[in-house]
């Protein structure tokens, strides 16, 4: 059985200049916002599952990790306030956007709640460059050396996935 290494979480807040339904009309096309998220490139869309290899650079290691096959969906829909994505895989978890409009729905305050737990078995795999992901230069030797610093670089990614959100929906 797999074991998931310990779980993370992080909030990040961000007033985007476009109505909410417009916020999520670009968030509920999953396969478009996983095409422009950081690190992921789209190897396969089953209906409403995208699947995914997600490229992680560790923030302070030279080791970037790939986590295969991921399985990516929409769970709970309420137009145009709340949209949830959960994620199946070596990394499990959710992306919880919750949208409210302001300025009399000229702007919309978007609020994104992530938690996830890493596959302790597909980090290991990912760093000796077993199927999961390969490894280049030097390699971390323990678990707790690597989580922290692909922590960090996810949250990292999630932020920048806020600015390509802007991106598309202010224009």
């Amino acid at each position: 059985m797999t074991q998931m290494a310990q779980g993370k979480a992080f909030k990040d807040q961000a007033t985007i200049n476009a109505p909410a339904e417009k916020v999520f009309a670009a968030l509920a096309d999953i396969e478009a916002r996983m095409r422009s998220f950081p690190g992921v490139n789209v190897t396969g869309c089953d209906g409403d599952v995208v699947v995914i290899d997600y490229v992680v650079n560790p923030i302070g290691v030279n080791v970037p990790v790939t986590f295969r096959a991921m399985k990516v969906s929409i769970v709970d829909a309420q137009e145009p306030t709340v949209l949830t994505w959960v994620a199946d895989g070596p990394i499990k978890g959710t992306a919880r956007w919750n949208l409210q409009s302001q300025g009399e729905g000229k702007s919309t305050l978007v609020t994104l709640d992530i938690n996830y737990q890493m596959s302790t078995d597909a980090i290991n795999s990912a760093l000796s460059g077993g199927s999961t992901g390969g490894v280049v230069g030097e390699v971390t030797t323990t678990l707790n050396e690597v989580i922290s610093p692909l922590s960090s670089a996810i949250s990292s990614n999630f932020q920048q996935e806020i600015g390509n959100l802007k991106k598309i929906t202010e224009s």
